[in-house]
Order: C-alpha cells, then structure tokens, then sequence
C-alpha cells in the first residue's frame, strides 16, 4: 500500500536493498549494517536496521526501476499525459489525446512485462500470467497515482504495492484506475452534447468511495497484521542470530583458555625436565668426586 507508506527515509547505500527478492533482503541488510559499523558509520548503520521488507510485488516495481530506469521513465510521462488528456476531456476539449495517451500507458507497461518475467525467474519464482498481470497493474497504478507514488516508483524506493483503488485521484476518476478513461471521456462528451448526466449520481459516487474507503480500511489493517508479524519474525530472528553470537564468543573464549592451560602444562612439563636433567647433572658430579677421594 504505498499510497500510505511509499518512500520513507532510505540511506542512499540501501536503496538497493528495496529491489532485492525478498528471500535476500534480510540477510543483506544486515550485512549492509554490518558494514557500515565497521566503517564508523554507525547512524546510517542504525536507519538501515530499521527498514522493512517491501510488500508484496513492491520489491519488483523498485527493481524495474532501478534495472529500466528509461522505461519506467516513459510509462511515468505516459501517465502525465493521461492525466493532462483526461482533464482536457472533461473540459470540453477532444478525446483523441487521451486516447493516445491511454495508449501509451498500455504501451509502456506491457514493455516492462519482459523484465519483471526475468526478474521473477532469477528469484526463483514461477512467473505466471495472473502475477505479471498484477505487475503490469501495480505499474499503471502507480503511473496515475499521487505525486509521492510516482517519485516512489521513479527512484525504485516503493515500501508497499502502489493502490489500485486509489490510482487516477489526481483528475483521472475511478474510471481510469480501471484503465478505461478512453471510454469514460469519450462517454461523458457525448451525454454532455445530448444534456444528460455523463456519470453515476452524486449519491451513488459517495456511496462508492465509501465503499472504496472501506476496502482501504480492510488492507491497512491485513498490511499492518502482515507487517507487525513480520517485524516480530525478524525480532525473534534477531534474537536467536545473537544468541547463536554469545555462545560462539564463549565457546572461543573457552577454546583460548584450553590452549592457555595447555601452554602453560607445557613449560611446567619442559621446566620439569630441566629441573630433572639438572638433579641428574650434579649427581654425577657429586658421585665423580666420591670416587676421587677414595683414590
């Protein structure tokens, strides 16, 4: 849901964690923190620490973004001219603008299908039709969303799966989140020439972004669930990576003192026989002047 949590504070050297499959994410980002407290870096060490897992296919729109920067670039300028199109329409002006940028949205996701597919497939997941239709969904949704989802989208810095409901609130209509605002301008020119409502009655409206609010609602608390056990999932992986730390400390600690003990066993050994070889020494001396005085 990136309409509500889409860019956040990201340091610059973990952008790139947010396109990362997420099987990889939580092992590098800690290494990524790891590092940086190594280097002394020990705030930018902590801001890393603290981010989350994108959601859902979120972690695919970053890695487009970041992999076809030209093409998310022309699906974003496609998605300012549908608005642009769409605003003209409403005022009067012609539908064939619209149509064609319409079009070129349509355009420029099904362009970025290719890539996600081959993303997919290198993490390890079977890239079926319903999931890069959902790709190519999220794509357009956040072409025609809010200014702060399209800068999301642009810097590959997406939290959460851009709305779908939401799409289009900057001018486009309930209508062109669905993807047909060709028609619902078109449609709207022509009842307005023949002096007919275009659309659904104002109570209708209402009672369909009520519904629309409702649903927002129901996914925010799912997200914020999914979420909330997800951060205690990695608590308690914390947890047990620090434990599993102490003990190796301790278990060096005790192999150090057994090799300590052992070098120490070993001068007292070495010292003994010298001790040893030395009683042995003055032995035969006292023995040799024995003999010589009874001579």
């Amino acid at each position: 849901m990136a309409a509500r949590e889409d860019i956040g504070e990201v340091p610059g050297s973990a952008a790139p964690l947010l396109g990362l499959p997420p099987a990889r994410f939580t092992a590098e980002r800690d290494a990524l923190a790891s590092r940086l407290v190594a280097e002394g870096d020990g705030a930018a060490a902590a801001a890393v620490r603290k981010l989350r897992r994108p959601l859902g296919l979120a972690w695919i729109l970053n890695r487009l973004a970041r992999t076809r920067a030209p093409g998310v670039a022309a699906l974003l300028e496609a998605g300012d001219r549908l608005r642009a199109g769409h605003r003209a329409a409403l005022s009067g002006g012609g539908a064939s603008a619209l149509r064609e940028a319409s079009e070129a949205v349509h355009a420029a996701t099904r362009a970025l299908r290719g890539p996600a597919d081959e993303a997919l497939r290198e993490a390890g997941r079977a890239a079926e039709a319903g999931t890069l239709a959902r790709v190519e969904q999220l794509l357009r949704a956040a072409a025609l969303g809010a200014p702060s989802i399209r800068e999301a989208l642009r810097r590959g810095a997406l939290l959460g799966e851009p709305d779908v409901a939401d799409a289009g609130t900057e001018g486009l209509g309930a209508a062109a989140a669905a993807g047909s605002p060709v028609r619902s301008a078109a449609g709207a020119g022509k009842a307005a020439a023949r002096g007919r409502d275009p659309g659904p009655s104002a109570a209708e409206r209402r009672r369909r972004e009520a519904e629309g609010r409702a649903r927002e609602r129901e996914r925010a608390g799912e997200v914020e669930r999914a979420r909330r056990a997800l951060d205690a999932a990695e608590r308690e992986a914390g947890a047990a990576r620090r434990e599993a730390d102490l003990a190796e400390r301790r278990l060096e600690a005790a192999r150090r003192s057994v090799e300590a003990e052992g070098a120490k066993a070993e001068r007292a050994r070495r010292q003994a026989a010298e001790a040893e070889a030395e009683v042995g020494r003055r032995r035969e001396g006292l023995e040799a002047a024995r003999r010589g005085g009874r001579g």
